[in-house]
């Protein structure tokens, strides 16, 4: 396996194992993974950002099915219930909820701004 998949892998098994799977909203999974991608890649600066904006909006163009709409609202719910933090379905505003988790780790500033991704991910309240 190569080592991005073995990294990837790696990611969706802690997102799971440490509860995440329930409360974290869709929008901050995928920009979970889209950060996770851009950091293996190497990426930062105005090109990590460019690629992270490029990536979701990419993933705007999933339409979920009607059981999945049905769950995403309910893990809304579950993450407004537990945690009670607001933020912005942009792209900013998703990555800075992730930092604020603890999902995601933002080193420097301007181009040598870097976006990263703990080897251990904090447990999700639950």
């Amino acid at each position: 396996m190569d080592p991005a998949a073995a990294f990837t892998n790696t990611l969706m098994t802690q997102v799971v194992a440490r509860g995440w799977t329930r409360c974290l909203p869709a929008e901050a999974g995928c920009m979970l993974l889209i950060v996770a991608t851009v950091s293996a890649i190497g990426l930062k600066g105005k090109e990590m950002w460019d690629h992270i904006e490029i990536l979701w909006q990419q993933s705007k163009n999933y339409r979920p099915s009607l059981r999945e709409q049905l769950a995403i609202v309910e893990v809304e719910h579950r993450f407004k219930k537990v945690y009670g933090v607001e933020y912005e379905k942009t792209v900013q505003g998703v990555v800075g909820l992730l930092v604020k988790l603890g999902l995601v780790i933002r080193y420097g500033a301007g181009e040598d701004e870097v976006l990263d991704i703990p080897d251990i991910l904090p447990c999700a309240k639950v």
